[in-house]
């Protein structure tokens, strides 16, 4: 069955104003607050009922409160509870760092505004007039009048679905809205184009099929080691457009200055006086927490490194290993870059992913690879047991079931995974060899600014070059990478003991 477009999708992130006109001694800083508003509206009336919306509801705010943000998930809210939940988040975004409000159903533009629509108006989609729109549904400049004057430091306000009616004439899809400094806004389509309401169109995508492609990126997207807005807006741009063929494709303006990470912990100058502590359960809201990751046991010997291994217990395919070989030799000869970008940040992060991961397989027991299971779709967990089937760490060696958590933890959108499963496919050792579905693989981990991805993608392209000249220019780019990746390990380490 042919699920149904959602009629409405923007993302739109506001930086407001810092104000301050006392002079004053100000107390040590405290932790600034990230508050979020996530409303999924799924239920509407006979056929405009949508799939995914409350579902995608549920995976932004958890994905929100592991970064830290004080999160209200709402779903299926009418009129006067939609505008009670734009009211909690008002009040809550006093002297918060970042405001950020998610929706998702259906809405649509009439009269030059954009509209919300709440379950259960009374009128279908397609019979519904500026005047009852006005009078049931709700305006996303209503959202924004009320949220940014409290102030907080950056408004972020993500809503999916299409720029064009779900069906019949209801009337034209959402407008272009214009941006001032410090704000950003995105569609999760282009206009006069759908929102898919159900990753179900495109393939087997396990447990997340029943959300939206937009929703199920950019929840991916922002839980990336040093994930901020923008890059992970750019993220899910290219991937929504490559898994609908260029049919869905979000929209992006900004007229932010800078850029918001979103997984930081921020610090400000508390207003708070002694001895008062601030509500953190009014409205329903709850404080986000970090998931658990696996934690070696210190006493358990190290296993030895597999094959072709770069002296870190990170396992390279032997087409990598006479490169990286070569390009150690040469990367001594070159400076070290004075300060790193924020792609280089994220390619650090995930080489200390993978390194944690496989000292994790490495040393993993029975009671390891226990908790590592009962952490269920968790691509990290899926990821360490691939590699622990693989190399055979504390169990016989199945070639079989590592694929399989492999393509479990690469289908979450976890570039490590993608990576292992791409050189699986690149090498045929463990699965029929098929350079298209390592190139697949390899092209979205790379996409994360992921060193070892970047690598094999290289590989892969000039191999199926068949060596000519665009072969070579993909050598290049490879001893490039390998570079400037050992170039940041040599800062690290001169930092580290200050030589």
């Amino acid at each position: 069955m042919i699920s149904l477009p959602r009629c409405l999708a923007i993302v739109l992130l506001a930086a407001s104003f810092f104000s301050s006109s006392q002079s004053f001694a100000a107390p040590a800083p405290q932790p600034a607050r990230k508050v979020a508003l996530v409303v999924g509206n799924s239920s509407y009336d006979g056929a405009d009922r949508l799939i995914a919306p409350a579902n995608d509801a549920k995976l932004i705010g958890d994905t929100l409160r592991q970064l830290g943000f004080e999160t209200r998930v709402a779903t299926d809210l009418s009129q006067e509870e939609f505008k009670a939940a734009v009211a909690w988040l008002a009040q809550a975004s006093k002297g918060a760092q970042v405001s950020l409000f998610y929706f998702a159903g259906h809405g649509f533009e009439s009269g030059g505004d954009n509209f919300l629509v709440p379950v259960h108006a009374g009128v279908p989609i397609r019979a519904m007039t500026r005047p009852i729109l006005l009078e049931r549904a709700i305006r996303l400049g209503y959202v924004r009048s009320k949220v940014i004057p409290s102030a907080p430091t950056s408004f972020i306000a993500a809503i999916d679905a299409c720029r064009v009616p779900s069906r019949g004439n209801a009337g034209p899809g959402l407008k272009p809205e214009k941006v001032g400094q410090g704000e950003l806004i995105a569609f999760s389509t282009a206009d006069q184009a759908p929102a898919y309401d159900s990753m179900r169109n495109f393939g087997n995508f396990g447990s997340a099929a029943d959300n939206s492609p937009f929703a199920y990126y950019l929840a991916m997207n922002m839980k990336t080691p040093g994930a901020t807005i923008k890059h992970t807006l750019d993220l899910v741009q290219q991937q929504v457009a490559e898994l609908t063929g260029g049919q869905q494709r979000p929209w992006i303006a900004s007229g932010l200055i800078g850029d918001v990470p979103l997984g930081a912990q921020y610090l400000v100058a508390s207003n708070v006086p002694n001895g008062k502590v601030a509500d953190t359960t009014r409205g329903g809201a709850t404080r986000g927490s970090v998931p658990p990751v696996v934690t070696p046991a210190p006493a358990a010997p190290p296993a030895a490194t597999p094959p072709e291994s770069n002296g870190a217990g990170v396992h390279l395919p032997a087409y990598l290993a006479e490169q990286l070989a070569k390009a150690r030799e040469n990367a001594s000869a070159q400076p070290a870059a004075p300060q790193p970008s924020p792609q280089a940040q994220r390619a650090n992060a995930w080489d200390d992913a993978e390194s944690r991961l496989t000292q994790a397989a490495q040393r993993a027991d029975r009671n390891d690879i226990a908790a590592l299971r009962a952490r269920g779709n968790d691509a990290a967990a899926l990821t360490t047991l691939g590699m622990i089937y693989e190399y055979g760490y504390g169990v016989p060696r199945d070639g079989k079931a590592a694929v399989n958590f492999y393509k479990r933890a690469a289908n979450t959108g976890y570039p490590i995974a993608q990576t292992l499963l791409g050189e699986i496919y690149f090498e045929g050792k463990l699965a029929q060899r098929d350079y298209a579905e390592s190139e697949k693989w390899l092209a979205r981990a790379a996409s994360q600014d992921y060193t070892r991805a970047r690598l094999d993608l290289a590989q892969v392209r000039a191999t199926r070059g068949q060596g000519g000249a665009n072969g070579m220019q993909n050598w290049a780019d490879a001893a490039s990478i390998m570079i400037d990746s050992l170039r940041r390990q040599q800062q690290s380490t001169q930092q580290q003991y200050g030589r």
